[in-house]
């Protein structure tokens, strides 16, 4: 069984229309697989009839993959490719073998983001929402239980091994 956390951190520079910088990295939990969701900022929820304010809720502007990882933050895309695995031969069907023979095809996935100019600060060589410096974004890190350990006899005791 394993348990899982929500990490948040903020995007801390726009490189291009598709890359960010995030203040997290490898000493976060975050990995090459990591996908990050861009929040909108919290908006109330009122019920019509009492004015009441019932919770909020945050929007995901965009989503974006890990691009490359260091120990205290992240290069994140948002266009990135993952390969998609589907059965094959189903057209022509010289043997069940065939029907069941898996492919690959590298997919395209995400889009452009939507910024404001003036925060583009690309490296010193180069939604419906736009998405800016400070923005809140998140990833969800699963954490492992550890290995049970063998059972070792604790110091000061006579037991020994059972058998």
């Amino acid at each position: 069984m394993s348990d899982g956390t929500t990490i948040r951190g903020k995007i801390i520079r726009i490189l291009d229309t598709s890359t960010v910088v995030i203040n997290l990295g490898a000493s976060d939990g975050v990995s090459p697989d990591s996908v990050f969701r861009v929040l909108a900022p919290p908006e109330n929820i009122v019920d019509p009839d009492t004015g009441d304010v019932l919770g909020t809720l945050a929007l995901v502007k965009v989503r974006l993959k890990a691009d490359r990882v260091y120990d205290r933050f992240t290069v994140a895309k948002s266009k990135w490719t993952s390969m998609e695995t589907s059965l094959g031969g189903l057209l022509n069907i010289p043997s069940v073998e065939s029907v069941l023979t898996p492919y690959q095809k590298e997919v395209e996935l995400g889009r452009e983001l939507r910024v404001e100019p003036s925060d583009i600060q690309p490296w010193r060589a180069v939604s419906e929402d736009t998405v800016r410096i400070g923005d809140v974004v998140e990833v969800f890190v699963v954490v492992s239980e550890p290995e049970p350990k063998a059972d070792v006899p604790s110091a000061g005791t006579s037991e020994g091994p059972r058998s």
